[in-house]
């Protein structure tokens, strides 16, 4: 199960649905669970909480630690658009995980950077422009870096920026549109 925030789109709309999606071998998107989002009084964000379906109950749906891909729907019957997570959107059946949901960049309020500092530390996503060295996204915060990590799945393991310190531990160097990248701040 996922939980979380939605914010508004470019336009102001807030999404009245939020969809899990697999993909089937076709290429074709499949619904793995729907779940209404309830507007918060006298906020610009909407709730979600939405059931994923594994693998095992419906082929194509995201297996057991896979990434879930959710998409926003606006209407009854759409296809939605796809949304950017604030964290890890990894599958744990019977477990409750917390992630909020943004528009992607062409549908999201102009911003670069969407979650929110919990203290020093943040998951932040990249809304920016892709392929941004990661000096110049992390300026944009307008706070102190202290570091800023990402989990690469394909290297299996954490890629690093700090700020002033030497080039071999600089292994973070760009962040692509949707990238989720944890800070730590002064």
């Amino acid at each position: 199960m996922f939980i979380g925030f939605v914010t508004r789109d470019s336009e102001g709309r807030l999404a009245s649905h939020v969809r899990a999606v697999g993909v089937t071998g076709s290429g074709e998107l499949l619904n793995c669970g729907t779940a209404n989002v309830t507007t918060l009084d006298n906020s610009n964000l909407g709730f979600y909480r939405i059931t994923v379906v594994s693998d095992e109950v419906r082929e194509g749906c995201p297996d057991l630690g896979a990434q879930v891909r959710f998409r926003l729907l606006y209407g009854r019957v759409d296809e939605g658009v796809d949304a950017i997570a604030n964290r890890d959107t990894t599958f744990v059946g019977g477990n409750t995980s917390a992630v909020s949901l943004t528009p992607t960049p062409q549908h999201a309020q102009a911003a670069t950077w969407a979650g929110e500092a919990s203290g020093s530390v943040a998951s932040l996503t990249w809304l920016g422009d892709p392929s941004t060295p990661a000096a110049d996204a992390l300026a944009d915060l307008g706070r102190p870096v202290v570091r800023a990590w990402q989990w690469d799945a394909e290297s299996r393991r954490f890629l690093v920026y700090v700020p002033g310190g030497p080039p071999f531990l600089q292994t973070l160097q760009v962040v692509d549109a949707g990238d989720v990248v944890h800070v730590r701040f002064q």
